[in-house]
This record gives C-alpha cells, sequence and structure tokens, in this order.
C-alpha cells in the first residue's frame, strides 16, 4: 500500500464563528478530532496546519505557515513541505462529518493527477483533496507571484475532479457539511457522526 499523509487544515481565524471552530464539539468530540479520526484510519502520519498549539492533545506534527496570512494555500504549502510522503489527503478541520470509507475511495481514485478534489451538487470541494508533494515547487511559484486563489492555482495543474453523489456507498447527508457560521454549528452540533 502506498504511504499517505494526512493533513488537517485548521489555521484559519475563524472570524466567521467568533470562536476557534476546530475545538467546537458535537456530542462529545471537537470537529478537529472528528476529522483526525477518520485520518488516522487511511494514514501514516498526519500533519496539522496551525499557527497555534492548541492542538497538541492530538497526536500529529503541527505545522506553522512560512508564508502567514495568505489563506488554505499557506497552509497547504507548508504542510506538503513538512510531509515525508508523495502523497497527501488534505481536508479542512470544519467538515466534521467526511468518513474514512470516502476517503479510502478518494485516495484509490487519485491515480497519479497532481490534484484529485470532488464536487458535489454543482459545488467543488477545494479542501478537500490529494495533492501530490511534488506540487510546492508550482506552488511556491505561485505564491511569489502573489496569487494566492486555490482555484486558480489549481487550475494550473493535472486536476481530476470526481462526482460524488448520493448513491455512493459511503455517502452520508453531512459528508460535505462545511461548519463555518454559529448558524452552522447550530445546526449540526446534535447531529450524530455518521
Amino acid at each position: 500500500m502506498e504511504k499517505i499523509t494526512g493533513i488537517i487544515l485548521a489555521g484559519g481565524k475563524s472570524r466567521r464563528m467568533g470562536e476557534n471552530k476546530a475545538i467546537l464539539k458535537i456530542k462529545n468530540k471537537t470537529l478537529i478530532e472528528m476529522v483526525f479520526d477518520q485520518m488516522k484510519k487511511v494514514c501514516d502520519e498526519i500533519i496539522i496546519s496551525s499557527n497555534t498549539n492548541e492542538y497538541d492533545f492530538l497526536k500529529a506534527k503541527n505545522i506553522k505557515d512560512i508564508y502567514e496570512n495568505i489563506g488554505g494555500i499557506g497552509g497547504i504549502y507548508s504542510s506538503l513541505k513538512n510531509s515525508n510522503n508523495e502523497k497527501n489527503l488534505i481536508i479542512s478541520c470544519d467538515t466534521p462529518f467526511i468518513n474514512y470509507k470516502f476517503l479510502e475511495f478518494l485516495i484509490k481514485k487519485s491515480g497519479n493527477y497532481e490534484i484529485t478534489i470532488c464536487k458535489y451538487e454543482n459545488q467543488i470541494q477545494y479542501l478537500i483533496g490529494i495533492y501530490q508533494k511534488k506540487n510546492i515547487i508550482k506552488i511556491k511559484e505561485e505564491i511569489l507571484k502573489k496569487n494566492y486563489s486555490l482555484r486558480k492555482i489549481i487550475s494550473k495543474f493535472n486536476c481530476q475532479i470526481i462526482e460524488i453523489n448520493s448513491i455512493m456507498k459511503f455517502f452520508n447527508k453531512n459528508l460535505f457539511a462545511n461548519l463555518n457560521t454559529k448558524k452552522d454549528y447550530l445546526k449540526y452540533k446534535d447531529e450524530t457522526y455518521f
């Protein structure tokens, strides 16, 4: 089996939530733990992309942004640079209902593409995907050009977009639920995990 590094993006400022969303709880687990628990079932190492030590309770490598305040691409670049594996599974900490069966599917489908991401109901999930470590060269070039748009950067790679639908075995109705605001959190905080 190919070795995979899991990268959890948790370096955002959580401005819309008003507090650190990664440590909000659903039932008895923080959002970041929910992602971590699923990821560790399919990954050989886990990196948390964060500029804080709040996640030291998880057994993961904490990587600070090399280029600060440039959004998700900063965390992706710094984490890929510190990864021990060529293939990397990247997930944002605010999508807590991702399950490991879906992650296995994504890894299996990624093949030799530089980036594999998915699409559900016409919405591309830019912060859930498989990225090759070798991408850091091109990503750095874009960062140095001050191009921080993940959508624009991804368009420069050999990228596969997989369409996800509700009949797939791993699917659950909250799979891509993204908790960015208090309203989002209140909507999902009493949900069962999967």
